[in-house]
This record gives structure tokens, sequence and C-alpha cells, in this order.
């Protein structure tokens, strides 16, 4: 059996999952802001394999879509300068 075989396709078994280093560049970014992320109440999803953390794309982008906010237009805007 190879490892074709075992996947199911050609890829990397990690293939749909980013480092932290790769996630931080995706999103502009740094590894210590992914770190923060990763300990939030709701936090950035990750799979540990040993100590390093992977994230799954998919996961990334369903938590970036619950983070989304809309302006409140309440809010009372600033007013320029004149």
């Amino acid at each position: 059996m190879n490892d074709n075989d075992v996947l199911g396709r050609t890829g990397s078994l990690l293939d749909g999952y980013l480092a932290r280093p790769a996630l931080a560049r995706e999103i502009g970014k740094s590894e210590r802001t992914i770190t923060r992320f990763m300990h939030e109440k709701d936090g950035l999803p990750f799979v540990r394999i040993g100590r390093t953390p992977y994230f799954r794309i998919a996961s990334v982008r369903v938590w970036l879509d619950r983070r989304e906010t809309q302006m409140n237009p309440t809010t009372r805007k600033h007013r320029s300068a004149a």
C-alpha cells in the first residue's frame, strides 16, 4: 500500500491546513497575534500535532465569518475639522 492509496488522492496529508507562520503571513498578522487569537474565549480553531498547531483553512474562514461586525448606525459620526 502506498501513500496515494492511504490518502485516496495525490497530495499531502496536511492539504487544507496551514502552520502558524503561513497563517500569519496569509492574514497579515504576527505569529504572536495568531497565538493570542488561539487563546481567546471564541478562539481560532486548531489541531495540535505534537507541539505544533495547524489550522484548517475552512475552519479559519468560518471563524473569520463569525467575527464579522457592522458599524452601529446609531453612533455619532465624527465631524470633520472645517
